[in-house]
């Protein structure tokens, strides 16, 4: 007789804590600050609002025998004995939890609203505050959503506090997809008979893994403070690579490097090195020498007096001021563009030329194509003179030898030379794009006439030549930060002082026809 009540004790305790296991291997919550579970223990009137990611135990009255959400994809109900059911939040929103007990026709119902946990914003405040001090940063829950604003210093600060919010919010991939696959089936569930402790439901336990959270960030009204515009000089010059090889500069491939003068005139080995390199240093008047000799013209600096210094950024202007005066670089475009950090500016210049095309009714329309010169690029400011530049340059232009013929009219191709890179530089510096290379080759026939036309004998009136043209498209780009100018410092533009209504009198005798004009507070440009 005394075993009866302890086996029934026995019993009762490994119940209950069969039961702790199961909810415990379930892994119910993400979140649970201060040492807290994330499973608590409701009432049917008291279930009202349930939070993001964790889970309610809700006791009821009476035994169940079916439960029901409203919305699959807000809340997840699952029960675990007939007076026992879990209720779990998954997305921010209102929904409804629709209870029948035995013996009862009507059911209950009780509104669940899910949403985040405050406590869970402020902790990821503290952390943004923690790990980007001079940031002022809100998180405002609205719905589904994360509304963040406030201000920050620059635009690293900012994907800082966006990447922070992103991984304590994210979202994993499988849960999503399963989430996706439960939205289809039922969100109803019929108990048929409790034997005991156990879990009820088509797939059991499986279903109640932790998902974690579905708030998603999407609405940024943060404010970048400091200097957020981006100026970007850009040359664009076509060079010729075989040009500078009769020229004899491949010097420039060398690692070596000389400072040197050079005065002006058609004097051969005019340029005197005073420098040499720790390296082996280079005599310049030899390169000065190879250079006149080679060409065989006078030098292209003409009465100037040159200051050559072998370095990345000087080389650079070197090479374009020496092969434009020869004729072996042309200078496509010169733009200077403005733009905010984060946005895309573009610049284009250039044509477009008619393309016949032939609809599917027989009808012919023209659209056209264009070519030229198009740059697009995107500043990002992350630091106090840092700034991140994705650039994407392009120059296309017609040509013929892939042209085909459109309803009977001959149209041209277009070649394009193209290319994107991201890179990370400081106010001022330089840096060049190359290696957009243009090969071409071409065969030019001259012949007697008639004379020429003669097979076999026509050979020795005939002559030709083989053409080869060789081209590299050179991309220097500046970038600089630069602010608005007050009205105050903006002086007027060149004819802007010009005295337009002069009378006779005023222009023949008294001489009066312009204004003085005052100097000017900035660079052309308006640069700082």
């Amino acid at each position: 007789m005394g075993s009866k009540p302890m086996n029934k004790k026995i019993r009762s305790k490994f119940g209950l804590l069969f039961l702790s296991m199961v909810i415990a291997s379930l892994g119910f919550g993400t979140y649970a600050p201060g040492g807290e579970g994330p499973i608590f223990v409701r009432t049917a009137a008291e279930l009202g609002k349930v939070f993001l990611g964790r889970t309610c135990v809700l006791n009821t009255p009476k035994p169940v025998e079916r439960v029901a959400v409203g919305e699959g994809r807000i809340a997840r109900v699952r029960a675990i004995s007939p007076s026992q059911i879990l209720v779990k939040g998954l997305r921010a929103g209102w929904t409804n939890l629709i209870i029948w007990y035995k013996g009862e026709q009507v059911p209950s119902v009780f509104d669940i609203k899910v949403e985040v946990d405050p406590r869970q914003i402020q902790e990821v405040e503290s952390l943004i505050k923690r790990l980007v001090p001079k940031s002022k940063v809100r998180l405002v829950p609205a719905g589904s959503e994360l509304i963040l604003e406030g201000t920050v210093t620059s635009q690293e600060d900012l994907q800082r506090v966006l990447q922070i919010v992103a991984s304590y919010f994210r979202y994993k991939k499988e849960a999503r997809e399963k989430e996706k696959e439960e939205g289809k089936s039922s969100t109803t569930i019929n108990i048929s008979t409790a034997g005991g402790v156990g879990l009820y439901g088509e797939e059991g336990g499986q279903l109640l893994r932790n998902v974690g959270l579905t708030v998603a960030v999407r609405n940024n009204l943060i404010v970048l403070k400091g200097s957020q515009q981006v100026q970007l000089e850009v040359r664009i010059a076509e060079v010729s690579r075989s040009g500078i090889k009769r020229m004899g500069l491949n010097f420039l491939n060398n690692n070596k490097w000389a400072i040197g003068i050079s005065r002006g005139g058609t004097m051969e080995g005019s340029m005197t090195a005073f420098s040499e390199s720790s390296q082996n240093g280079t005599d310049i008047s030899n390169i000065s020498k190879d250079l006149t000799s080679e060409a065989g013209i006078a030098s292209p600096f003409g009465a100037a007096f040159n200051i050559l210094v072998h370095s990345l950024k000087g080389d650079t202007l070197a090479i374009l001021s020496l092969l434009k005066s020869q004729g072996l670089a042309r200078l496509l475009a010169s733009p200077t563009l403005v733009t905010m950090s984060g946005q895309e500016a573009s610049f284009r210049v250039g044509g477009e030329f008619p393309v016949p095309v032939t609809d599917k009714d027989g009808g012919t329309t023209v659209q056209y194509k264009q070519y030229g010169i198009t740059l697009r690029f995107t500043p990002y400011v992350v630091g106090e003179e840092a700034i991140t530049l994705e650039v994407n340059p392009e120059v296309s232009e017609p040509d013929w030898s892939l042209g085909t013929a459109s309803g009977g009219v001959a149209v041209p191709g277009v070649t394009t030379r193209t290319g994107y890179t991201t890179l990370q530089l400081k106010d001022g510096q330089s840096f060049v794009m190359a290696g957009l290379l243009k090969d071409e080759c071409h065969l030019v026939l001259n012949k007697v006439p008639f004379l020429g036309d003669i097979p076999i004998l026509g050979t020795l009136f005939t002559s030709k030549e083989f053409q080869h043209n060789e081209t590299e498209l050179v991309v220097v780009v500046t970038p600089h930060l630069v602010r608005p100018l007050n009205r105050e410092e903006v002086g007027p533009l060149p004819g802007e002082n010009l005295a337009r209504d002069v009378s006779d009198i005023d222009f023949f005798l008294l001489n009066r026809s312009n204004l003085e004009s005052p100097e000017y507070s900035g660079k052309i440009g308006f640069a700082r």
